[in-house]
């Protein structure tokens, strides 16, 4: 028998024993072992069915190999070498070893004794029948040689294989293709609080009509999907717990992972009866999961849930968790809710026992139980050596058509694209839900009967797209940017020509936008519009354009945001007519444009470097430009330095009214309008990005991290950390990486006004401690931005110091101390002064103490809660503010014991903005979400940052 089949059955029978002792366990402790014990049983049955670990039971069906080399066959009595079978013809006489030895065997023993009548004058039948023979001869002996060498049965074990995988590969497309058609966003409150709950970014929350039941589907591109109908907050909340619970598990993976499984071991039932176990067991554990923090009333809300969202059974083939399926296989879950315990000592010691049990089968069922048999210095292998990890081998494919670019994608790939243009939108999938690609396509704009989509590519390394001849890649629709690289590195876009089909007017979507991408080159390559911009990068490191075009843009040619060491170097930047500064660089740093040619350009300014540093523009000719809107250079913040530059022709003056900054050569010296209408044109040979040094922090004796700078109190912001302020002010605008690089756990926000937000993201056990309110204080400069911003944290205490923004003349419009969707917060001991609009704002958090301390100075008000719970106040100095507070939406307010009262929002049919006048002047204050304010303050009863739905 193959060696490969003999090791396939020892593995089946080996994992079917295992699996039979799995299904005792559950029918006779049913109830009594926690059920994420059988999720992690079943999941090591479906590894030992195919990890050929060794045993202490003989389950290996090889029989020992023969110590001669040389043995007889039994049907004939010749010898054969090794293991290869004697051959059979038509006579039991025959011992040829190959089709041709059959052929001319056979056709010997049938001729001889019919030689003497072939002498005479017989016809020829007698010869066509000694063919037909030989032939069917040769035939059956090929059959015998299939059978007795085990070929047949490896082939029809592959097959059965392939067979089995591709019903579920096909079942799942086929209902992946129905869903697509289907689906449609899901209502704005039902994703906020999505992401509220920890939803992702990279998971889609949708609706589809297609669906009975809530389903988590996709590995490379998860989209969790809603059935078409109604849902109460508390529905939303039960369905999202269990989804994403499912999600951060990675239950997806292991479901594909059983199904490769039960693909290898078709024809073993107990195998595919393993796999559905599991899918139950799976969401057994995932309820198990939940329970866990659950109240009585949180699970009968859960049960309800349940229940209401029970759906027909899902189809075999579908690959996907599901919220509730059949009904009649929610009575098991419906009983683990109700009778729902927590570990006692005896459950504890039944389940040791049970998995000693069962690593002690895992161990004994093996394919092998002892040693081969020596065999000769000549047939025994070299022992396989492990090679070190290398980079993965490039492939280099070439296409010829925009569905064979698109399905050539993938990393460590270089695409050569032919001769021709690529519109994206005549792509055979353009628009369709693409599960498992490394594409996907991201609708930008809908009426209702018509969609357009733009193509993302994300989590690609290393790609090169690379033109050969003329070659243009091209998008229809208006709102979409062209390309769109997400999450990316090592990318390069060579020789192309990419932009929006000539059609009149303007569009509002881009040509190439990159997200999160890290080292990528846009290399001789044309970039036009009507895109509203040629290059738009957020947070993106080590990015080059080199002798590239970008021309008939709408808004910019370049648009840097959060982005660092970024280069422009030897480009064409003409004819484009826009609303902002052409190059757009935002809370970004080392960035450089040199030695290109900008010319016949119509733009508000040139160089617009909001938040920015090291800012490097030189070597480059600007000429025949329209800055007339602004002037050439609006520099805040940080200083640009600017040298060889030739400024011919142009309109506007120098330096726009909002800068706050001139130009400075490259010894310091600031440049004025003749010192730039005086420099020659000088080509820059080298530029090297000038990247701020990482500062390093420790615990002292204490165990606390004692910090005197801002930029040793940025580097110790960490989870399970106290950092103690040394006495002294920290400015944040004075970090030696203000609005660009941020750290691991924390960013710059860019407001877009005045400067960056430092924002604090989850971390957890974070405590910030200084010696008194009137010894550290923490100060921010911007009037937009909020002091102290935390996003997604848990458990943080600030105490002992002041915060507040830098005493100015004006109103400020951001708030001192602010958090979002954290939990466990403690103030103690602070002093919060403006002139921040709102001394503490609150979104979507819970547990929260604030105890002696002094609000002050807002010029809106102390407290700005909303969608928040068990929120006390204690002792507090309160005073001098404008309008007092705004509670919405809260549970469990209180000041010094006595409840705060809260406005709670209007139900749905109020709220609902196809049917209300949004007119914030005219309707009821109370019947309208607010999401900017543009009207006096003290005419409002509501909060800031309510999201507002327009249609």
């Amino acid at each position: 028998m193959n060696p490969l089949l003999q090791l396939v059955l020892s593995l089946s029978l080996g994992g079917s024993l295992m699996a039979l002792l799995v299904l005792g366990l559950k029918w006779t402790l049913r109830g009594k072992l926690p059920s994420a014990f059988f999720y992690c049983a079943w999941l090591a049955v479906l590894l030992r069915l195919v990890l050929p670990l060794p045993g202490f039971m003989n389950l290996d069906s090889r029989e020992e190999a023969a110590p001669a080399a040389v043995t007889t066959s039994s049907q004939s009595g010749i010898p054969y070498v090794g293991d290869l079978p004697t051959a059979v013809g038509i006579g039991p006489e025959s011992a040829g070893n190959s089709p041709v030895d059959i052929a001319e065997n056979t056709a010997g023993t049938e001729a001889a004794p019919a030689q003497p009548v072939q002498d005479t004058e017989a016809p020829a039948r007698p010869g066509l029948h000694t063919l037909l023979f030989a032939a069917f001869g040769m035939v059956i002996s090929r059959a015998r040689d299939l059978i007795s060498s085990g070929e047949i049965r490896l082939w029809l074990w592959g097959m059965g294989a392939f067979a089995t995988l591709l019903w579920y590969i096909v079942g799942y497309r086929r209902f992946d293709r129905a869903l697509r058609r289907s689906l449609c966003r899901a209502a704005p409150l039902e994703c906020r609080l999505f992401r509220q709950m920890g939803g992702p970014a990279r998971l889609r929350l949708c609706r589809s009509a297609a669906v009975g039941t809530p389903m988590l589907l996709g590995l490379w591109r998860p989209v969790l999907v809603l059935p078409e109908r109604e849902y109460s907050e508390e529905m939303l909340k039960n369905i999202f717990r269990h989804e994403l619970t499912h999600y951060r598990r990675g239950d997806l993976l292991f479901k594909w992972f059983a199904v490769l499984v039960t693909a290898v071991h078709w024809f073993n039932p107990v195998v595919h009866i393993a796999r559905r176990e599991l899918d139950r067991a799976c969401e057994m554990s995932c309820d198990e999961r939940l329970l866990r923090q659950m109240d009585a009333a949180d699970k009968r809300s859960y049960g309800e849930t349940l229940l209401s969202m029970a759906a027909d059974a899902l189809p075999r083939p579908l690959v996907a968790t599901s919220f509730a399926t059949e009904k009649r296989n929610l009575k098991e879950r419906l009983e683990q809710i109700m009778t729902y315990r927590k570990m006692s000592r005896a459950t504890l010691a039944l389940l040791l026992a049970a998995v000693l049990l069962l690593g002690g089968c895992a161990a004994a069922v093996g394919p092998q139980t002892s040693p081969e048999p020596a065999e000769s210095p000549a047939e025994t292998a070299a022992p396989a050596v492990e090679s070190p990890a290398s980079t993965p081998e490039i492939k280099n494919v070439t296409v010829a058509n925009v569905d064979e670019l698109l399905s050539a994608i993938g990393s460590y790939t270089n695409i050569t694209l032919l001769e021709g243009e690529y519109n994206l939108a005549q792509a055979g999938d353009y628009g369709q839900l693409t599960a498992d690609k490394p594409y996907h396509w991201q609708e930008v704009f809908s009426t209702g009967e018509e969609a357009a989509f733009e193509l993302m590519i994300s989590g690609v390394d290393c790609l090169t797209l690379l033109a050969e001849g003329e070659v243009t890649i091209s998008a229809v629709p208006r709102y979409a940017n062209v390309l769109v690289l997400d999450d990316c590195e090592d990318v390069c876009l060579a020789g192309l020509t990419i932009g929006h089909t000539e059609e009149p007017g303007q569009c509002v979507g881009g040509v190439v936008k990159l997200n999160r991408v890290d080292k990528a080159i846009i290399s001789q390559c044309r970039l036009f519009g009507c895109g509203t911009v040629g290059v738009n990068a957020e947070a993106c490191t080590a990015l080059q354009v080199v002798e590239s075009e970008i021309y008939d843009c709408s808004y910019s040619a370049a648009q840097l945001s959060a982005c660092q060491n970024v280069l422009f170097n030897n480009c064409q930047v003409y004819d484009n007519t826009g609303f902002c500064g052409l190059f757009q660089l935002s809370a970004s740093n080392a960035c450089a444009v040199i030695n290109s040619r900008i010319t016949g350009n119509n733009s508000p300014m040139l160089l617009d470097s909001s938040s920015s540093q090291n800012v490097y523009f030189a070597g480059n000719e600007v000429s025949g430009n329209d800055f007339g809107g602004w002037g050439l250079f609006n520099i805040q913040s940080n200083p640009v330095t600017v040298e060889g530059c030739a400024f011919t022709d142009n309109q506007g003056s120098w330096y726009a009214e909002t800068s706050s900054l001139p130009a400075v050569d490259g010894a310091g010296n600031e440049l004025q309008g003749d010192d730039l209408a005086a420099m020659t044109l000088q080509s820059v040979e080298h530029w090297e990005a000038s990247i701020p040094e990482t500062v390093s922090v420790s615990k002292g004796a204490d165990g606390m991290v004692h910090v005197s700078t801002v930029d040793e109190f940025l580097a110790a912001i960490a989870s399970d950390t106290e950092i103690y302020l040394e006495d002294g002010v920290f400015d944040l605008s004075t970090a030696g990486n203000y609005g660009v690089a941020g750290g691991a756990n924390y960013v710059w926000y860019d407001t877009y006004v005045d400067g960056p937000q430092l924002v604090i993201s989850g971390v957890k056990n974070l405590s910030i401690t200084g010696g008194g309110a009137d010894k550290a204080s923490i100060q921010a400069v911007p009037r937009y931005a909020e002091v102290l911003a935390f996003e997604n944290c848990q458990n943080i205490t600030l105490k002992d110091f002041t915060a507040g923004h830098t005493q100015a003349p004006g109103h400020c419009t951001g708030g001192v101390v602010y958090f979002a969707n954290s939990s466990d917060l403690s103030v103690e001991g602070c002093s919060l002064y403006g002139c921040g609009v709102w001394g503490i704002t609150l979104s979507g958090c819970e547990n929260m103490t604030v105890k002696n301390t002094e609000i002050y100075d807002c010029s809106y008000g102390d407290l700005n809660f909303a969608s928040s719970k068990n929120i006390r106040l204690e002792n507090c100095n309160i005073h001098d503010n404008g309008m007092s507070r705004a509670i919405y939406d809260c549970q469990n307010v209180t000041l010094d014991g006595q409840p705060i009262s809260s406005f709670s929002p209007p139900d749905a049919e109020t709220l609902n903005a196809r049917t209300i006048d949004l007119n914030p002047w005219e309707m009821p204050k109370a019947e309208f979400y607010i999401n900017y304010m543009f009207y006096p303050v003290s005419e409002l009863t509501l909060p800031m940052n309510t999201p507002i739905e327009l249609y």
